[in-house]
């Protein structure tokens, strides 16, 4: 009902995008005058803002810019990293790339599933879902690590997988 209110109000006073406000109550709205700048006339018009003062980011940004520029590039490093070192590992199995490999696979899962989840999952859930996939990334590595030191290693492992 609030939804349809404020929706004929936004038609009224001129802003027909009003989609951002689907689901919000009309206690959390606020209205401000807006004044134009480029015109002589003055003439008041009310906006409707959905934003409450003083409240947190739930999702904070990191303070410095250059931030996400070099985690992206970090990401792109291992995944080009990774289109060397699989042929690498089939062709010669060392035990240098198997530990290269056991770090660099569940890092580049990690990081590719959590975006995916930070995306589109539920947002109540996500710090647990985060959590639980990064205990998974953490076990896989150890796993991993373990076939190389105290086993034949991961790339020799899948060779004898696929000679079954």
């Amino acid at each position: 009902m609030a939804v349809c209110t404020l929706y004929n109000a936004a038609i009224r006073f001129g802003r027909p995008k009003f989609s951002m406000l689907k689901g919000v109550t009309s206690e959390r709205l606020r209205v401000k005058l807006v004044l134009p700048s480029s015109s002589s006339l003055i003439e008041k018009k009310r906006v409707y803002h959905t934003s409450v003062k003083n409240l947190s980011q739930k999702f904070a940004l990191p303070n410095d810019p250059s931030h996400g520029s070099k985690h992206w590039m970090t990401e792109r490093v291992v995944a080009v990293g990774l289109l060397g070192l699989i042929p690498m590992g089939i062709i010669y199995p060392l035990p240098t790339i198997d530990h290269l490999l056991a770090v660099a696979l569940p890092l580049h899962s990690y990081w590719g599933v959590k975006a995916i989840l930070v995306d589109y999952f539920w947002r109540p859930g996500l710090p647990v879902a985060k959590a639980t996939w990064m205990l998974a990334c953490f076990f896989t590595c150890g796993g991993l690590i373990y076939l190389n030191v105290y086993d034949v290693g991961i790339c020799k492992f899948f060779a004898l997988l696929m000679s079954l």
